[in-house]
């Protein structure tokens, strides 16, 4: 099992950048395997910076968060960015399809009634099908166990073009084993929101 940390800050999204390239030693040797910086482009949180991790155990992050926020380097960097952390969000990564980069991550937070394995994986496997490498570089999905919205799923694709992966969604959403996935799972989606990867 794996989990992705969400860091969300104020301040010049543009600069992300250098506060990903900060932190980034101090997280990777805590055990983050993967570190992302974007820029949250649509809804409530728009302009703000995102930094994403993934980490095998999420004890390694609470753990070492302070550490690396007070380093005298890293608070330059923040300061200059005019960064400040105003919530983290912990999810645990349910699967992953294809290659989980790209310019623009679409975010879709989604209510259910059956989030077990099976049901999560007949509609990655659906959705893998029919959109991953037609719309899409990659699918990561995952279950939020904190923050407002906790208990949803949050389904990141990762994509390279906005516009084909808008002009693909029809397809996706009409395809009949995507469909019958959803309505075993229960899914309804919520909110989309579209970062870009700085």
């Amino acid at each position: 099992m794996s989990y992705l940390m969400m860091a969300i800050g104020d301040g010049n999204a543009v600069a992300t950048k250098a506060v990903v390239d900060a932190v980034e030693p101090y997280m990777t040797a805590a055990g983050a395997t993967s570190i992302r910086g974007s820029a949250i482009l649509t809804g409530a949180n728009t302009g703000k910076s995102l930094v994403s991790s993934v980490w095998d155990n999420p004890d390694g992050y609470f753990e070492k968060r302070a550490t690396w926020l007070a380093d005298p380097k890293v608070v330059e960097v923040f300061q200059a960015a005019g960064t400040t952390s105003t919530q983290v969000t912990m999810a645990e990564i349910t699967a992953e399809r294809g290659t989980c980069e790209g310019k623009y991550g679409v975010g879709i937070w989604q209510t259910g009634t059956d989030f077990s394995q099976s049901s999560v994986d007949q509609v990655v496997d659906a959705v893998e099908a029919a959109m991953i490498g037609q719309g899409a570089n990659g699918l990561r999905t995952t279950r939020l166990l904190t923050g407002e919205n906790t208990g949803m799923a949050l389904g990141v694709f990762f994509v390279d073009s906005l516009a084909d992966f808008f002009g693909t969604l029809p397809k996706l959403l009409d395809d009949p084993d995507v469909v019958a996935g959803f309505q075993r799972a229960g899914l309804v989606t919520h909110v989309r929101s579209i970062t870009q990867t700085i």
